[in-house]
């Protein structure tokens, strides 16, 4: 592994102080996960997870409640 290599990564996106991205990177510096918070309160609500690099699952809590109620598969990167 490159000394320089990113594994771990989070943002502050809107510049309220609190994180709402967040990227994990395998060794090799292909993504593994990004967490969004895409309403901006402090909870991460979206879930992507990937697998080689590709986009294999994503998971979405759309009312905001904490808890996941849409689950979204990919075959190959594709919905």
């Amino acid at each position: 592994m490159d000394s320089k290599t990113v594994r771990h990564l989070e943002a502050d996106r809107n510049f309220d102080g609190k994180v709402d991205y967040i990227a994990d990177f395998n060794e090799k510096g292909k993504m593994v996960s990004q967490k969004f918070d895409y309403n901006y309160d402090g909870v991460m609500d979206d879930f992507y997870y990937y697998k080689d690099g590709v986009l294999e699952k994503q998971e979405i809590d759309s009312n905001y409640d904490t808890k996941i109620d849409i689950w979204i598969y990919l075959y190959k990167g594709v919905y």
